[in-house]
C-alpha cells in the first residue's frame, strides 16, 4: 500500500534523511512523506519516527497504487513554510 503522511513545517535535508526509501516533498507550511509500506508495522514505524523526531502529524492517507503522488498538487502556491530540523 502507498501512504502519505503530512507533517507541520518543512523538513531540513538532515531530517528528511530519517526516512530512507520514502519520498519527502515540501509543500507550503507542510512536508509530505510518501511511499510504499508493505506491512502495517511499517506504517506504525513511520508514525513513531515522526513522533520521536517531534513532528506534528497533520494527516495520513492511503494513496492510489497507480502512480507517484505529487503532494504539491494540493498545496496553495502563495505560502512560505518554515523549515523544521
Amino acid at each position: 500500500m502507498r501512504y502519505e503522511v503530512r507533517v507541520e513545517g518543512r523538513l531540513s535535508e538532515r531530517a528528511s534523511g530519517a526516512f530512507p526509501g520514502m519520498h519527502v516533498a515540501p509543500v507550503p507550511s507542510e512536508t509530505a512523506i510518501s511511499g510504499v509500506l508493505d506491512d502495517p508495522s511499517d506504517l506504525r514505524e513511520l508514525l513513531a519516527q515522526c513522533r520521536v523526531m517531534g513532528f506534528r502529524v497533520l494527516s495520513l492517507r492511503r494513496l492510489s497504487t497507480l502512480g507517484p503522488a505529487d503532494p504539491a498538487e494540493d498545496a496553495p502556491a502563495d505560502e512560505t513554510p518554515d523549515e523544521v530540523d
